[in-house]
């Protein structure tokens, strides 16, 4: 979160427009003192007062129960009721990449899906699919509304703020009956927006579509266990965990973003850890705060250090990760301070 400090402090010196923020204290350390992951205070303040919360990574690998992480981030997101997921993909070192021939930015890739857990029924769908008794039909009924549902979030929040094809990829051959109810509202609800084109592809046509046409921004939308799958093969075909991150949201846009790596152990000095996962959930951030092109900007500022081998040891590099955050604060200024 250091790092992530330096980056919004350096923006707002240029913008009118000044992202302000608080810190609280909830990690490990808290809830050895405080024996609470988090505070009832704070929910309140949340849901009231926040636009947005960002959890660094909260992982202390000197603490045996980590539990108190599961508790911190179920809190926030019941207290958001948080429905939307959103998985960025951005290659940033290309010989981590099972593909041949791509350059660091060329896969720049946003999965959106509904959250994985809020159908506690996914294996009751799979009970219930196809089936044409009662109780299924009232299943898939309830299941449709709430696509319906999710689907409005995802299309609403796309036109917004990009223009252009948006793609649902469904596992048809192993979910006839719930990717016929998916496909059948994207046409419907993607005609309430002027500005998208619809796609609808099989999962397998869409990875051969991927690994030759790997360039270039994508919106993909992916629901299900074929989300499951996708998000799998999309991390390793970029940076792998290290990098991953992801964002959630609501109806009304309040979100919650955050690092996926975890507890990063096998370095003692965790100075020495890049802090790309954390500024890439960053970038996510603007985004979800209507400042596409400053999010764009912190994204460009990774590829940037990337490229000038500003790397830590966790990448490779030798690094501290404060010195990486100085370099990215310090080409930012200067892309601000340009005009570029």
């Amino acid at each position: 979160l250091r790092e992530m400090r330096k980056i919004v402090d350096v923006i707002n010196s240029h913008h009118k427009t000044q992202l302000l923020y608080e810190e609280f204290p909830f990690s490990g350390k808290y809830f050895v003192r405080h024996r609470e992951a988090i505070s009832s205070d704070f929910l309140k303040r949340l849901g009231l007062e926040f636009k947005g919360c960002i959890i660094g990574a909260l992982g202390e690998p000197a603490i045996q129960n980590q539990g108190y992480i599961k508790i911190i981030r179920s809190a926030v997101e019941k207290q958001l009721d948080l429905k939307v997921l959103i998985r960025p993909f951005t290659l940033i070192n290309p010989k981590k990449s099972p593909l041949r021939g791509l350059n660091s930015g060329d896969i720049n890739l946003t999965l959106f899906r509904e959250k994985p857990h809020i159908y506690g029924e996914k294996p009751a769908l799979s009970l219930f699919e196809g089936k044409n008794d009662e109780i299924g039909i009232e299943f898939q009924t309830l299941y449709a509304r709430r696509i319906e549902s999710d689907l409005q979030l995802i299309l609403r929040y796309i036109s917004k703020r990009y223009q252009g094809a948006v793609t649902l990829v469904l596992g048809r051959q192993y979910f006839p009956h719930s990717s016929q109810i998916w496909e059948k509202l994207f046409w419907e609800k993607i005609g309430e927006h002027s500005n998208l084109k619809g796609l609808v592809l099989d999962y397998s046509a869409f990875l051969r579509k991927l690994f030759s046409e790997a360039q270039g921004q994508n919106l993909i939308i992916c629901p299900g266990f074929t989300g499951d799958y996708l998000s799998a093969l999309l991390t390793e075909l970029t940076d792998g965990p290290l990098l991953a991150h992801q964002c959630q949201f609501n109806e009304r846009e309040q979100f919650l973003a955050e690092p996926l790596h975890g507890p990063i152990s096998s370095l003692k000095d965790h100075s020495r850890v890049s802090p790309f996962a954390a500024l890439l959930t960053l970038a996510v951030s603007y985004l979800m705060l209507d400042m596409r092109g400053t999010g764009r900007l912190v994204r460009d500022s990774i590829l940037k250090a990337y490229e000038n081998n500003w790397l830590t040891p966790d990448m490779d590099g030798s690094m501290s990760g404060s010195a990486v955050g100085d370099f990215i604060s310090a080409w930012i200024d200067k892309m601000l301070t340009e005009g570029i």
